[in-house]
């Protein structure tokens, strides 16, 4: 019984960990995401002027 209950401390744990790293993923991707756009803006800047 005891095995069991570790057994599912382990999962949980590395359901946190896996939500911790997906999230930290999503971070990364929207700072690229961002830094897409404000590229983006400035290339139609350029082409105003």
């Amino acid at each position: 019984m005891p095995k069991q209950r570790k057994r599912t401390d382990d999962m949980l744990q590395e359901k946190k960990q896996a939500v911790e790293n997906i999230e930290a993923a999503e971070e990364t991707l929207d700072i690229k995401a961002l830094k897409k756009k404000k590229k983006r803006k400035s290339r139609k800047q350029n082409n105003d002027s």
